[in-house]
């Protein structure tokens, strides 16, 4: 659910509004918008956030501005985003925001955003799969590390780091209103895997979300990672139709893997050792363009 208030319009064809969940959990970041549509952003004033804490970079994360016509008349759409963490819990309250239109100083709504207990982390379903110890995931010879007899543990981990990695893949990056487009997350990996959790899911502010069933007991896929025999297995999928033209963001899936990995140094005659590497995984956002109008046939 999300609130979106209209404001007093400026005009027949102005908005300014900002939107943002209704809810969020405690752990998790979540996107604020301000959108202007069919005005500009002259003299532009952001509303008080003083109750959450900006997550890093500057203030305004993202501003863009699309331009599309509709019956012949040309519409822009200005929208300014911020990437946001609750503090607490509780019900608070943003500001308004304020632009100047034709001398006239006009206010956005504000909304009223509850803070509920944080949300557990949760495995996600190809724990299962892992745990049930296909024979892909078992470790063999031809995955031998080796090290440097004075190697720390952290050495260790940024020479695994490139083998093990999660990846956002979109079927399209531009898109008319309304039209569907998928998102999937997925982890690769050579060595072997002994769990995956969740410790951010993403954020999609801007699309109706439909996650996808994958099959609890779906197989890894073969891949070639830098040139080694690894493998491939969906984590999450979704179906996801824009509601506002612009450019939207598909925010990053972050989870916690445990690497298990076989360990030789570099003497001779040393055994082989199983070493389990803690690992944390996370997507790069991906921004999708929205046209408005029908989907071209």
């Amino acid at each position: 659910m999300f609130s979106m208030l209209l404001c007093i319009p400026i005009n027949a064809q102005t908005k300014f509004e900002i939107s943002a969940p209704d809810s969020i959990p405690l752990n998790q970041e979540f996107e604020l918008d301000i959108i202007i549509e069919n005005s500009t952003d002259s003299g532009f004033k952001a509303p008080s956030l003083r109750d959450f804490e900006l997550s890093g970079g500057p203030k305004i994360a993202r501003s863009r501005t699309a331009q599309t016509w509709v019956n012949d008349k040309s519409s822009t759409s200005i929208t300014y985003c911020y990437y946001l963490k609750p503090r607490k819990q509780g019900t608070f309250k943003t500001g308004r925001a304020t632009i100047s239109e034709n001398g006239e100083h006009i206010e956005s709504n504000d909304l009223s955003i509850t803070i509920i207990e944080p949300e557990m982390p949760k495995p996600l379903s190809v724990l299962r799969t892992i745990s049930s110890r296909y024979p892909f995931y078992h470790a063999s010879n031809d995955k031998v590390y080796v090290i440097d007899t004075n190697s720390t543990p952290a050495e260790l981990t940024e020479k695994i780091r490139n083998d093990v990695f999660v990846k956002l893949v979109v079927s399209k990056d531009t898109v008319h209103l309304g039209e569907l487009l998928t998102a999937t997350y997925t982890l690769y990996y050579y060595p072997d895997i002994e769990s995956v959790n969740t410790k951010k899911m993403p954020v999609m502010d801007g699309f109706q979300v439909q996650e996808e069933q994958l099959d609890i007991k779906r197989n890894p896929s073969s891949v070639s990672i830098r040139g080694k025999q690894g493998a491939m297995v969906d984590l999450l999928k979704y179906n996801l139709y824009p509601k506002r033209i612009g450019t939207l963001h598909i925010g990053s899936l972050e989870v916690a893997v445990i690497v298990e990995i076989l360990v030789r140094s570099n003497r001779q005659y040393d055994s082989v050792k199983l070493r389990r590497i803690p690992l944390t995984l996370k997507t790069v956002p991906v921004n999708i363009t929205v046209l408005n109008g029908p989907q071209k046939k």
